[in-house]
């Protein structure tokens, strides 16, 4: 009997100070409230299909662990080496790759009390891109300008 299955995800239970999982796996076999222990500072919620294994504690079948889920669907492919994702299965994706963070998705929305930005900001596309400049900054070239000033933000 192996301590190791690869498992197809039926149904997740998100609700609890820990992430329930019931999973089948090879030969018919069904695995209710499997625990799906995850990295501290990251939470997921994997959709239905998607696939793992369920390792068993001790070799215990009432003691299944589910780990390394992805689904073939919705996963980037041909990442660059080195970089990382962060992927939804509804197209969203935030990608961190040679000095380059890039989030797709349809809102973005951040939540905070201060924002600071450094550096140059510019809207638009590659072609149409326009600096945005703050109250006493020198305006060069081709400008959006803001009434926002250092001390707010932008």
């Amino acid at each position: 009997m192996s301590n190791l299955l690869r498992a197809r995800v039926v149904e997740v239970d998100d609700g609890g100070p820990y992430q329930k999982v019931t999973v089948e796996a090879g030969g018919n076999q069904r695995f209710t409230s499997v625990l799906r222990p995850q990295p501290f500072g990251f939470s997921s919620t994997p959709p239905a299909d998607a696939t793992g294994f369920v390792l068993f504690r001790d070799g215990l079948r009432e003691l299944p662990l589910l780990i390394g889920l992805e689904h073939p669907d919705h996963r980037p492919r041909a990442s660059a080496a080195g970089g990382a994702v962060i992927y939804g299965a509804q197209g969203e994706v935030v990608s961190v790759v040679n000095k380059t963070v890039r989030i797709v998705t349809d809102t973005v929305e951040i939540v905070a009390g201060t924002i600071t930005l450094k550096g140059d900001v510019y809207v638009g596309g590659a072609d149409g891109a326009r600096r945005i400049v703050l109250d006493g900054d020198p305006v060069v070239g081709s400008v959006v300008k803001s009434t926002a000033t250092r001390a707010y933000g932008l």
